[in-house]
Formats: structure tokens, sequence, C-alpha cells
């Protein structure tokens, strides 16, 4: 280290790297990036992996999602270790995924399950690969990782999760058994948060679909009390649920449609914007084919309609409830 010591105490090389590492553990990720910058010239081959490392990870939490895939890379041509290897290739895969480079994203996350030996390594790689793979609309390669996550993942959040995305697969392949199957070891996983509440809605149309009315009211309601409309608390790994209702919703088919407006209607429902709900349940009203459905959908606006004092169009939505549920 004598020549890479650009100078004495707090200035080496190894003080750069450390500086580097705790900046990026307080979230301060452009000095992380100053200090390893300073650091990657002067150290030797260890050094420069670690600090590659790091300078990745904080230009990645950046969004800077180029700088930090040449930092990946610069991280794979200089470590012979295999393990870091992995994190590498799964770190890159990611950035590659994120800038919906698909192609990109499955090789290096299948570089990375071929060098990692850990299980807790391989099941992030496959979920991640499996997302991949359900951009690519390939489907069953996505459910075959995901039943991976299944059999090697020992955080139950994780497995959660699995379930949770293997079922949403299942669903729209109208596989409603697997679908209520996945579902119900994803409610059994998760706390009571609002991708349990997903859980419980989507289920519930999969029990329409399976012709099981009995079922659905139930599910309804479970999901309308643990949903919570709070774009900050999504869970890693299970961004379908919050980027479905941030899409534009003319993107949908009107099934699809019906379903967006339900769950957006629970949200407002639960954060007492009543007028806002009252609107969204009147679209799926409008949209609904299904009797049960739109039995479910007069009761949830009737509810609204009594919470807004409206008693009277409250009692309306009621009686079509009831005429409905009877047919």
């Amino acid at each position: 280290y004598t020549q890479q010591y650009v100078a004495a105490d707090q200035n080496t090389v190894e003080s750069y790297i450390l500086k580097c590492a705790t900046f990026y553990e307080q979230n301060r990720y452009y000095k992380a990036i100053a200090n390893c910058t300073y650091a990657i010239p002067y150290a030797d081959n260890d050094g420069k992996v670690h600090a590659y490392e790091i300078r990745g990870n904080a230009y990645a939490q950046n969004n800077e999602y180029d700088k930090a895939i040449m930092d990946y890379t610069q991280v794979l041509v200089l470590t012979s270790d295999s393990s870091t290897k992995a994190e590498a290739y799964y770190q890159r895969g990611y950035m590659h995924y994120s800038k919906q480079q698909n192609n990109n994203a499955i090789a290096d996350y299948t570089q990375a399950l071929a060098l990692a030996t850990d299980s807790s390594t391989k099941a992030k790689a496959y979920s991640e690969r499996g997302w991949a793979y359900y951009n690519k609309r390939q489907y069953d390669n996505a459910i075959a990782d995901y039943t991976r996550v299944v059999v090697l993942a020992i955080d139950t959040g994780i497995k959660a999760e699995a379930y949770y995305e293997r079922g949403w697969l299942h669903f729209n392949e109208q596989r409603y058994d697997n679908a209520v199957a996945d579902y119900t070891q994803a409610i059994r996983l998760f706390g009571d948060n609002q991708y349990k509440a997903f859980a419980y809605a989507i289920r519930r149309s999969a029990y329409l679909h399976m012709d099981q009315p009995g079922r659905t009211l139930d599910e309804l309601l479970a999901a309308i009390r643990l949903y919570a409309f709070d774009q900050n608390s999504a869970l890693p790994g299970i961004t379908e649920p919050m980027r479905l209702l941030q899409q534009p919703i003319q993107l949908f088919t009107d099934s699809s449609k019906v379903r967006m407006y339900l769950a957006r209607g629970i949200a407002y429902t639960v954060k007492k914007h009543y007028i806002k709900a009252q609107t969204e349940f009147a679209q799926a009203i409008g949209l609904a084919d299904e009797p049960l459905l739109q039995a479910d959908l007069h009761q949830v606006r009737g509810n609204v309609y009594q919470a807004l004092g409206k008693t009277g169009q409250a009692r309306k939505d009621y009686a079509e409830a009831k005429r409905l549920y009877e047919e």
C-alpha cells in the first residue's frame, strides 16, 4: 500500500473506502460516490472491487443505472470470488431490469444463479428473473421461477411474495384453482398490509370465475378492512398492485378496468374520500357484467352513500344488491 497512499492518517486509500461505505450506509450517496471515486485509482485489486461495489450500489440508489452497470461490470472483471461475482451479476441484472432490458436482465440473473451457493441469493435471483420473464410474456418460465422461490426461500416475506406473484400469473392464465391455492398461501404468510388485501381481492375474483359466489363477499370485506392506500409502503418485489393503480385506466381491458375501479374505490373508502370512491364504484358498475360482482359493487357504493348521508341513494343501492344476490 505504501505507494498507493495519497496522504497520511485519514487520507489513506482505506479511509476513503471506509468513508465511502459509511456514507452509503447513511444514505448519503453522492458523498459515497465521491469517496469511492477518489480511492479507486490508488487501491489494490481487492480495494477496487470493494469500492466499485459500493459506488455501483450508490449509483443504483440514485437511479443512475448506466453508471451502476459499468461499476458492476468492473467488479466482474476484477474479482475471481464466485460469491462476489454472483452478487455483481444479480445487481447488474436488476439495473438492466430497471431499464426494461429484460433479455440482459435474464442473462445476468442466470449467471448469478449459476454462481450463487446460498439459498437466499438464489431465491432473490429467481424472483427477479421471474419478473423479467413476466415482462416478456413468457409466463410459464415466470411461474417456474416463482416455484423455485417458494422451495428455496426461508424468509416468509419472500415466500409470500412468490406465492402472490405466481398466483397473479395463474389468474391471468385463467388457472383459477391454482390462483386460489397460491393466494391462500400468500394470505397465510403476509402480515396485515395492502398486499394481503390485494390477495383477498384477487382470490375473490378467482372464486367468481369458479362460480363459487358464497365466498366472494367475505373476500371483499376482508380486502376493505385491510387495504391501506399508502404509496410509500410498497414492499420489494411486489410492484404489480401499485403499478396497476398508477397506470392510466384506459390502458386496460374492460374486465381489468372493473378490478381497477374497485381497488381504487376501496382505497378512497378507507381514506374516507367518499366522493372519489363513489365515482370509482359508479365506473365499475357501468362496466361489470357479472350479476354477483354488480351486487357487491352496489353494496359497497351503498355504504359510501350512507357515509355521505345520502340515505335514499344508499337504500336504492342496497335494494339493487339484494335483488342481484337473489337472482
